[in-house]
């Protein structure tokens, strides 16, 4: 078995990503719907961002409060060429756990499964956190089952990254973790978005690892 993994050891210090990955056709993107460019930073408003080779989304900034709106998230899967994904189709799942008035649910959402050329997108979730008690726990994860068709593109596993940058005291929880590899299908650890009226925000970003066979 080859672990193509090792191309990251080869960018040594990096800054583009902490994880041993390696660009197959798999990226997981992200985007911000709605139109508030000041609660919502980096990303203007539906602008799609996708991990890439062995680097992260664009970073987005978090910095809701008692202003008016809030942002909408979502996350997809997306197939980087046409190639079916030999053995394995993916999913991609978002959950909140927190039952607050400010997180639009508490719940699961996932992707459609997805393999060669395929986009599929979560349900959007809406992030408005202020001063109010409570905020949003957020977590990933991705799965994986047998596809029937075979090529000579061969992804086995993949788990997906999840860093949040900026620090403040509003973002709480694991800033940085992974989830378990799509064969085992384990969350990334909780992370706390409570982000308000003091200074600062979260700054978020994902990638996503996968290991290959290749004959």
């Amino acid at each position: 078995m080859l672990r193509l993994s090792v191309l990251a050891l080869l960018l040594g210090s990096c800054a583009c990503s902490y994880y041993n990955g390696y660009w197959g056709p798999l990226s997981i993107c992200f985007r911000q719907t709605e139109n508030d460019t000041t609660q919502c930073q980096g990303l203007t408003p539906g602008e799609v961002t996708c991990s890439g080779a062995m680097s992260w989304t664009k970073p987005f900034r978090d910095d809701t409060d008692n202003r008016n709106g809030g942002c909408t998230y979502q996350w997809e899967l997306q197939n980087n060429a046409n190639h079916n994904i030999q053995s394995h189709v993916y999913q991609l799942c978002f959950r909140n756990s927190e039952d607050s008035s400010q997180c639009s649910f508490n719940g699961t959402t996932c992707t459609q499964w997805v393999g060669a050329g395929g986009i599929s997108w979560t349900t959007p979730f809406r992030d408005d956190t202020d001063n109010r008690p409570g905020g949003c726990s957020y977590q990933w994860l991705i799965n994986s089952r047998a596809a029937p068709n075979v090529t000579e593109y061969r992804v086995d596993k993949c788990r997906v990254h999840f860093l949040e940058s900026e620090g403040s005291s509003q973002c709480e929880g694991s800033r940085r973790s992974m989830s378990g590899w799509s064969t085992a299908a384990n969350w990334t650890a909780p992370f706390r978005d409570d982000t308000d009226g003091r200074p600062g925000g979260c700054t978020y970003q994902w990638g996503l690892e996968c290991t290959s066979n290749q004959a």
